[in-house]
């Protein structure tokens, strides 16, 4: 099984989710839509949101993006970033 490594632009999403850009942005900013922000521009793994299409669970996309970037350096401190910036903790209560 190949595994797909696309990598979308915030327009992209919102053709591919037939959305306005501006929802897309809205919803992604909020946590509703897994994307990740790389300077001004939002980046989205085309496998992340298909699993997040198929599935209730944010945890299915979750962990699908931690598979999709495990050997990315960056990742657990933009994880890390994404978690302050929603005033969220990691640690489960």
């Amino acid at each position: 099984m190949s595994q797909n490594h696309e990598v979308l632009t915030l327009s992209e999403v919102a053709k591919y989710l037939r959305l306005p850009p501006k929802t897309v942005q809205q919803k992604v900013e909020i946590g509703e839509i897994p994307g990740q922000r790389i300077g001004q521009s939002w980046r989205f793994s085309k496998a992340v949101l298909e699993g997040w299409l198929r599935g209730p669970s944010s945890r299915f996309a979750i962990s699908k993006m931690v598979d999709e970037f495990k050997d990315d350096k960056t990742f657990v401190p933009m994880l890390e970033r994404a978690y302050q910036e929603r005033k969220r903790s990691r640690k489960s209560k």
